[in-house]
């Protein structure tokens, strides 16, 4: 399973990828993962594929990423929301790299259930 950062990330690279097929001269990719745009904007660091591809597809165009605000009725907003958390339940076939947090987390997981103390009721 994936963290739904990386749902975001692989849903601008998918978003992008779709618009530069009309070859437009701007491109517009509006998200509410103020996480996803932060992480781009260190574009030279970015050490894993997805980011990477973001950046490479962006430089074909005029490419814009913009933040907007989660649930104030932006128009598809809450639709994209629902298909990333349904996303990030799903086996990631698009990327074999794990991001460090993600790392961090799995061990963490495995760390908490090591430890955990059944209760007296079980």
């Amino acid at each position: 399973n994936c963290l739904v950062f990386r749902s975001e990330l692989l849903a601008v690279r998918e978003a992008l990828d779709f618009a530069l097929r009309f070859e437009t001269s701007d491109t517009y990719i509006l998200t509410d993962s103020k996480s996803s745009i932060q992480y781009l904007k260190n574009w030279p660091k970015i050490p894993e594929k997805t980011g990477q591809e973001i950046i490479s597809l962006s430089q074909k165009s005029r490419v814009c990423i913009q933040w907007i605000p989660s649930h104030v009725g932006v128009f598809g907003n809450e639709v994209a929301d629902l298909l990333a958390k349904e996303g990030s339940a799903l086996p990631s076939a698009a990327s074999g790299e794990l991001f460090a947090s993600e790392i961090f987390s799995i061990h963490r997981a495995k760390a908490n259930s090591t430890w955990e103390v059944p209760s007296e009721r079980e």
